[in-house]
């Protein structure tokens, strides 16, 4: 299997939602907003591969965005999967699956240069500055903090 291949295969096993979208009416199966989207993200540099590209172990989708999109209701998250800002401060993780390879994932964030990272699980938005990384869930008042700091 080749490495594109395997990348679909493990987003649409993290992210099955996927499989139940319905885009411009229909017009386009899931399957192929999901290579147009792949390689969208490739062509822009916003997937990092874990392994080796004939072992891949990992991977991680991160979009360089703005703080104000993180939080806005205004927004559906569906609607901006093709949004970035690369004067952003936030590396916003779309996906991410790399078992045992948390260091790999820490190295790869703190190479975005943004001073943020923030993704969704479980239906709640998590937000953190990277330099503090640390596997703990921060509290409201850090993320508050954080800001305020580099504000």
């Amino acid at each position: 299997m080749d490495t594109i291949t395997w990348l679909k295969a493990k987003i649409l096993e993290q992210v099955p939602i996927i499989r139940k979208l319905v885009i411009n009416q229909g017009e386009i199966t899931p399957d192929e907003f999901l290579d147009l989207w792949v390689t969208w993200l490739i062509q822009h540099g916003f997937v990092k591969l874990f392994g080796t590209e004939e072992n891949p172990t990992g991977y991680i989708i991160a979009r360089p965005g703005r703080i104000s999109w993180v939080y806005s209701t205004d927004i559906n998250y569906l609607d901006t999967l093709f949004w970035f800002d690369e004067n952003g401060d936030v590396a916003w993780i779309d996906s991410l699956w790399a078992p045992g390879q948390y260091a790999q994932v820490l190295i790869f964030l703190r190479s975005t240069t943004k001073t943020f990272t923030a993704w969704e699980h479980n239906g709640r938005v998590f937000f953190k500055e990277i330099a503090q990384l640390t596997g703990q869930i921060p509290k409201r008042r850090e993320i508050e903090e954080a800001f305020l700091r580099h504000a």
